[in-house]
């Protein structure tokens, strides 16, 4: 048993210099300038290409989920939708309505919070030329995207609809960047 424990500990010490060796060397390499400017420039690039590709998107910073309703309630939208999902099957690509939690991990970081309704629902903020989206995901049911600061009737009767539709157009861009 104390054996077992040393191997475990031993193991994880080896991990932990075996990283942290690695880190150095890089820092080494980049900050010495043992690489060229251009290999730095490129790392760099790398390095906030998340920021870029959602520079338009942006995850708002806390975790009060405010009251909102679907943006499916108003025909357009909803019309866009199905058009994107069967486009999107067609395309061999990843669509608003099903479940989301990779791709919205890997653009937004974590969620804002996680909700324990139906299933464990996972919940992104989201803004947009002023506009904020609750994006609600869960596995096993899929993606609902929800506006917020209006109600049924402003969503009916298409307040903001062309920008609703242009954030959809951007999330969908943003979650298939990767595929």
């Amino acid at each position: 048993m104390i054996n077992n424990r040393f191997n475990v500990v031993y193991t994880l010490l080896c991990v932990v210099i075996l990283w942290v060796g690695l880190d150095l060397i890089f820092e080494y390499l980049y900050i010495d300038k043992t690489m060229s400017k251009e290999m730095r420039e490129q790392i760099n690039k790398v390095k906030n290409f998340g920021q870029f590709l959602n520079e338009n998107i942006n995850k708002v910073k806390r975790i009060v989920v405010d009251n909102s309703v679907p943006i499916t309630n108003n025909t357009n939208i909803l019309k866009w939708l199905v058009d994107c999902q069967t486009n999107s099957y067609r395309n061999n690509q990843k669509n608003l309505s099903q479940n989301l939690l990779k791709e919205l991990e890997e653009t937004f970081g974590c969620s804002n919070k996680s909700l324990r309704l139906e299933f464990m629902t996972k919940v992104w903020i989201l803004e947009y030329n002023g506009l904020t989206f609750n994006v609600f995901t869960a596995k096993g049911k899929g993606t609902s995207i929800e506006i917020c600061g209006y109600d049924y009737e402003d969503i009916r009767t298409g307040t903001n609809e062309e920008e609703i539709i242009k954030f959809l157009e951007e999330l969908h861009r943003l979650i298939n960047v990767g595929g």
